[in-house]
């Protein structure tokens, strides 16, 4: 069985603040992820009203 999104972005948040040097952009890849999910589950629910 594969992650869920909640715990693979906890885990990529975690390794992102142990090596932020190494982390090439995995934050702003993420929060731009998490943001795009939000939106999206916004539409939707608006829609299905």
């Amino acid at each position: 069985m594969g992650w869920s999104l909640k715990h693979a972005a906890e885990v990529i948040e975690r390794y992102v603040a142990l090596s932020p040097a190494m982390s090439d952009g995995l934050v702003e890849k993420l929060m731009q992820a998490e943001r795009r999910t939000k939106l999206q589950t916004t539409v939707q629910t608006v829609e299905g009203k």
